[in-house]
């Protein structure tokens, strides 16, 4: 998945997994043309479960697919709030990795 953007991510592994934009788009119950906007990155990515049924359907990580939209799977965020320490643990992890 690389540095590509989100858009770019969701056009590629759906190309890999041999489905057409409408398709995925009726998988998903949105329009095609609301589809092919989020590949071409013309609007924003879309809701977290959005973005979990499109890694379901694309057989592709959540929290990765997640990540490329810049955002985080709520029962990820549930977890930190549960044990701060692993936003510490996050932090010194990439730090160390030197990772920004």
């Amino acid at each position: 998945m690389g540095s590509d953007t989100f858009g770019k991510t969701v056009r590629y592994l759906r190309e890999q997994n041999g489905v057409s934009l409408r398709k995925l788009a009726k998988l998903l119950e949105m329009s095609p043309a609301y589809l092919s906007k989020l590949e071409r990155d013309l609007l924003p990515p879309p809701s977290e479960e959005y973005i979990c049924s499109m890694a379901d359907f694309l057989e592709t990580d959540k929290d990765r697919l997640l990540a490329k939209a810049g955002k985080v799977a709520p029962d990820v965020i549930q977890k930190i709030v549960e044990a701060p320490e692993i936003a510490s643990d996050i932090r010194l992890t990439t730090t160390k990795h030197g990772i920004k």
